[in-house]
């Protein structure tokens, strides 16, 4: 038996007043870049770690992205509860 999970429908822009929509866009903006910052120290650290092995600068290379990866669950989070709380708000189906 295979399950089907749908993702929720977006919240529509036009009952949402402008400064939720503009937090809304400034969060996904925000949540959007630190991904791709997240994905390119991260591929940055393997081709360092598949050369070198394991040595100091590529250990300085991890951690920067495990710092970028923190930054990037914080934003995810952020972003989620804003989703939900305007979910809540306007009783939109999660």
């Amino acid at each position: 038996m295979k399950l089907l999970l749908k993702p929720p429908p977006p919240i529509p822009e036009s009952i949402l007043t402008k400064s939720e929509t503009r937090k809304l866009r400034m969060l996904q903006k925000n949540h959007d870049a630190l991904g791709k910052k997240l994905g390119k120290a991260m591929a940055v650290h393997v081709k360092c770690f598949r050369k070198m092995g394991d040595t100091l600068r590529c250990r300085k290379l991890a951690d920067k992205g495990f710092k970028y990866e923190s930054q990037a669950f914080k934003a995810a989070i952020k972003f989620g509860d804003y989703k939900n709380s305007l979910r809540k708000k306007y009783k939109l189906a999660k």
